[in-house]
């Protein structure tokens, strides 16, 4: 929504200031604002507020709360948020769950990370033909990462067969 995307670019504007300094106090408290009337990516970037302690104090409960929401309402960078911190602290069934929200609403760096997470058997046993078509829908929306990692698949025969042609021209792309 137009007037969401705007009021988040505000509170963006507002917290950089004419000096183009962030003032993270400023931010925290525009994302308060904005988020607590209904603007989802607002609710994301209040839960980085939390998640970093940038204007008020480290809250990973309240973080994952206004990454939940955030997704909720339609932004689904707060479900690759959430994944992303489950992740980081070892949780890796509940990073997949967030992952598989934000496929659900088609994000690329949810399917890039279930790639990743079957490619490398991160809580689960490796599996290369999974990581493929999650590289290979991440990679359909230009993630760059994604089609380097398609070049690894095709390179090793990981998921597919081996390609070299197909490796090479992977590995150009990203």
């Amino acid at each position: 929504d137009r007037a969401k995307n705007a009021d988040n670019r505000k509170a963006l504007i507002l917290a950089l200031g004419a000096n183009g300094i962030f003032d993270k106090e400023l931010a925290y408290e525009a994302f308060c604002i904005y988020a607590e009337n209904g603007n989802p990516a607002a609710m994301n970037n209040l839960g980085i507020m939390y998640l970093k302690g940038w204007g008020t104090t480290v809250n990973p409960s309240k973080a994952i709360e206004w990454f939940e929401r955030a997704g909720a309402a339609g932004c689904a960078d707060g479900y690759v948020n959430a994944g992303l911190y489950q992740r980081s602290q070892g949780d890796l069934d509940k990073a997949r769950e967030y992952f598989n929200c934000a496929i659900d609403n088609y994000h690329a760096t949810g399917f890039y990370m279930l790639g990743y997470m079957a490619y490398h058997g991160e809580g689960i046993t490796p599996n290369y033909n999974l990581a493929f078509k999650h590289f290979n829908d991440a990679a359909s929306f230009g993630d760059i990462s994604a089609i380097y990692m398609l070049g690894e698949c095709y390179k090793e025969g990981k998921g597919v067969e081996a390609d070299e042609e197909l490796s090479k021209l992977y590995f150009d792309k990203a």
